[in-house]
């Protein structure tokens, strides 16, 4: 066989193989069991508006102008490329190797976080193949979660890919939306450990333009945050989270004042294990007042003891006691501790802090659970018991 017939064999049969293989593979049956089976597996309406066998780049089914109509969400899907597993495909069988969604549109009613009808919310489980998402929007409809309102927001040049390696599977996710300029998060999950790790950033984050706390004493402020995460965990047993950037702004109103509060740097860990939760703060700086932070929060469960206690070991640095004195009326001047630490402090600055307390939250109303040492630098201090006023004074003092 000379090769001028081999190549004209070769042409032959591509050209009969790319007319062929459409009705080969049955074309309008794939495309009414894909409409059942995702019908059925969502509970929702599905439209499919035509499917077609593509080449190149490599050969794959393209679905177009598909719709999933749900009471909880709407899903506009302009062009699907599904890359099946050819061995399932030449048997009859319909199953997935390789699914990428171009330019999305998804959007989400409120039921969707609040009404979940029973039987909906299922275990997570592994996907079933990689899945990438390309220039998607995200429409999110006002709702509640738990006391924080969610106001109308939306993710827009959504970029995702879902990648399965064995018996685990990575996420990549890039987005822009209504609230901050830029998120991305990259992670990873062991299905038969359920355990997990990632990474988070975003980007001029606006915790105002997310929402508001309804009927709390806590309200967002405006103000844009840079700041990145990373956790790493098993189930919700054992969790821990590195919080490193800032904290959007708030104010807090327990009495008549509103006191508004930004913290310009923050570094801290949160650790969840079983029952228990600590967060070590490495660094939170205040401006306004100045002051910085560092320390731990702990809450457990002694052996001995059904509720839980409260562990504080806390350092300031740099502190303006004016400020301080002035928040601390502003939010406790109702409290008997506070009156009394407010008494003895009345301003100046301070070098450092402590605040040690170990006891159950009913002890917070006990200043004989706790320990506050303070080494003034040019403070006024008063003397309770003797009513001795000291200006400018410098050194130690010790409130318990």
């Amino acid at each position: 066989m000379n090769r001028k017939y081999k190549i004209g064999l070769f042409v032959l049969l591509v050209v009969l193989f790319t007319y062929l293989v459409p009705g080969i593979f049955g074309i309008s049956r794939i495309q009414s069991q894909l409409i059942k089976q995702v019908s059925e597996t969502l509970n929702a309406d599905v439209d499919i508006a035509q499917i077609r066998w593509r080449w190149g780049p490599l050969p794959h089914l393209t679905i177009l102008k598909t719709t999933v109509t749900h009471e909880n969400y709407t899903l506009r899907l302009p062009k699907i490329r599904v890359y099946p597993s050819w061995q399932d495909l030449l048997a009859g069988n319909v199953r997935l190797g390789r699914i990428v969604f171009l330019s999305p549109k998804i959007s989400l009613t409120s039921s969707f976080f609040t009404n979940r009808k029973e039987g909906e919310n299922t275990p997570f489980s592994l996907p079933l193949t990689e899945i990438s998402l390309r220039d998607g929007t995200v429409e999110l409809s006002p709702f509640n979660y738990g006391s924080f309102r969610i106001a109308n927001n939306s993710l827009s040049h959504v970029n995702l890919d879902i990648g399965r390696d064995a018996e685990q599977f990575s996420i990549s996710f890039k987005s822009t939306s209504s609230f901050a300029d830029n998120i991305s998060f990259k992670g990873h999950f062991f299905a038969d450990a359920s355990s997990y790790s990632g990474s988070c950033k975003i980007k001029k984050f606006q915790i105002a333009n997310l929402g508001e706390l309804i009927s709390s004493g806590i309200k967002p402020l405006p103000s844009e945050v840079d700041f990145s995460c990373d956790v790493i965990g098993r189930s919700t047993e054992s969790v821990q989270i590195l919080y490193n950037g800032g904290v959007p702004a708030f104010s807090l109103q327990r009495l008549e004042k509103s006191v508004p509060f930004q913290f310009s740097k923050t570094k801290l860990l949160l650790d969840k294990s079983g029952n228990n939760f600590t967060a070590k703060i490495y660094e939170l700086d205040l401006p306004e007042p100045e002051v910085s932070f560092a320390g731990t929060v702990s809450r457990y469960f002694p052996d001995s003891s059904p509720v839980p206690f409260y562990r504080l070991d806390l350092s300031a640095r740099n502190i303006d006691l004016n400020g301080v004195r002035s928040r601390l009326l502003d939010l406790l001047g109702d409290e008997h501790i506070t009156t009394t630490v407010c008494n003895v402090v009345r301003g100046g600055r301070a070098k450092s802090a402590t605040y040690t307390f170990d006891a159950p939250v009913t002890d917070f109303a006990n200043i004989q659970s706790m320990t506050i040492n303070v080494d003034v630098d040019n403070a006024n201090i008063h003397v309770p018991g003797v009513d001795l006023d000291l200006d400018r004074s410098s050194g130690p003092i010790i409130i318990k």
